[in-house]
């Protein structure tokens, strides 16, 4: 698979992990119990694979659309980037409120179904953004070399993030437990 091939299959990956955030968001807003491994699975995985990994595969690949005419003016990479760190933002303040929500605090619990949301509406227009856009561009711009130097250091990437971070098929699984009788919240 190409390189943007791959960036776009962990995409479609993120987006089914963002559902999954986004239905725990609402649940949070109506106040009902919402498994604490659960929430630390979704983050984690945000963390570990959606930055550690899927951002800086993308910001392994920004300064080779630059050195092929696609600079950061040209594609809006200045703000994807901004965007990258503004997710990282989220995520870190997300766990601040998870930290505080396993003591009961409702107000945490609210604050992190919000910023939830707004990470999640930011994760889905970025996306849209680099698919529909920068990838599309991109893809008639790298070479058959440029495609290669990718392939390694998103394999070295891979290898980086092994064994720190579940499956977004093993959350979205979790998930569906979850709201399935005799689920976590069949028993609240």
């Amino acid at each position: 698979m190409k390189p943007l091939e791959v960036l776009k299959a962990e995409h479609h990956t993120i987006l089914q992990v963002m559902t999954v955030l986004e239905r725990l968001a609402q649940d949070l807003e109506r106040r009902e119990a919402v498994p604490a491994a659960l929430i630390d699975d979704v983050l984690q995985f945000c963390q570990v694979f959606g930055d550690q990994a899927h951002h800086a595969k993308e910001e392994a690949l920004f300064p080779l659309l630059a050195r092929r005419g696609l600079g950061p003016d040209d594609t809006g990479i200045n703000a994807l980037v901004v965007q990258h760190e503004a997710c990282r933002a989220y995520v870190r303040e997300m766990r601040t409120h998870a930290g505080q929500t396993t003591h009961g605090d409702v107000a945490a619990a609210l604050a992190l179904a919000a910023t939830a949301r707004d990470y999640v509406s930011l994760l889905r227009e970025h996306i849209r953004l680099e698919d529909s856009y920068v990838f599309a561009m991109a893809s008639d711009k790298l070479t058959a070399g440029d495609n290669q130097k990718l392939a390694r250091q998103f394999s070295d990437i891979d290898r980086g993030i092994a064994g720190r971070v579940r499956g977004a098929h093993d959350i979205v699984e979790e998930f569906q437990r979850f709201g399935q009788p005799g689920g976590a919240r069949a028993q609240t």
